[in-house]
């Protein structure tokens, strides 16, 4: 049948796509400050202004205020945040010089995900954000 073939060419072409994707692009897990989070994919060799733009189309169009990443690896256990720049700025390049901030969220085999927190209008508990709002760690994060 040509249902059966039509079949056949997307499933061959879904594998190509979810196989290949990390090799082109990175996968961030948007996350707001109520741990609610979804997928956003960009290319590596997009800029960080670009970033801004995925997110917002993800958003449905909501300019996020501030994208930013959380690295909780550091001396004593207090986290520490950097905003991502808007800026022309590579993202490969970004990544690569702040890797302490870009951990892999599952484990092998699955694909290479970042956490990437972003901030909106409204939202009340951006500013001590370095994990969901209930979370007792956020007293100790350092903003940088």
């Amino acid at each position: 049948m040509i249902n059966d073939s039509v079949d056949d060419v997307y499933a061959v072409m879904y594998k190509r796509y979810t196989d290949y994707l990390s090799d082109k692009q990175y996968i961030f897990q948007m996350t707001k400050c109520c741990g609610y989070g979804e997928w956003v994919t960009i290319f590596k060799k997009q800029t960080m202004d670009d970033l801004y733009n995925q997110v917002s189309f993800a958003l449905g169009g909501q300019m996020p205020t501030k994208l930013f990443v959380v690295n909780t690896r550091v001396d004593n256990n207090l986290p520490i945040k950097i905003e991502l720049p808007r800026s022309d700025t590579c993202i490969q390049d970004f990544i690569r010089n702040h890797s302490d901030f870009f951990t892999p969220i599952y484990k092998v085999p699955h694909k290479v995900v970042y956490t990437l927190h972003y901030e909106l209008y409204g939202c009340h508990c951006i500013e001590n954000m370095c994990s969901p709002c209930n979370s007792s760690i956020m007293s100790t994060c350092h903003h940088t």
